[in-house]
């Protein structure tokens, strides 16, 4: 049924909660983007200092793991990537 996941198991979160949190984890990582450009910009735009740049790795490291769960959420819902509804 539409609450099967992957294997025949039981899922544990519905699939719009599911795209709720991936969502909000989204927001979440923009926000940060922003802030990170902020703090850069009131630096005078030089270059960007080692705790920024790691900052920067680490949201980089966090876009890529949300697309892949969006990709995977989209894949469970039977959409294949570049598809549209």
């Amino acid at each position: 049924g539409g609450q099967q996941g992957g294997g025949g198991r039981p899922r544990l979160v519905p699939p719009i909660a599911e795209l709720r949190m991936v969502k909000k984890q989204q927001e979440d990582l923009v926000e940060r983007f922003k802030r990170l450009e902020q703090q850069v910009r009131a630096g005078g735009g030089k270059e960007i200092d080692a705790r920024e740049r790691k900052l920067l790795e680490r949201l980089s490291s966090l876009q890529g793991a949300l697309k892949r769960k969006t990709s995977e959420f989209g894949q469970r819902a039977g959409v294949m990537e570049g598809e549209e509804k």
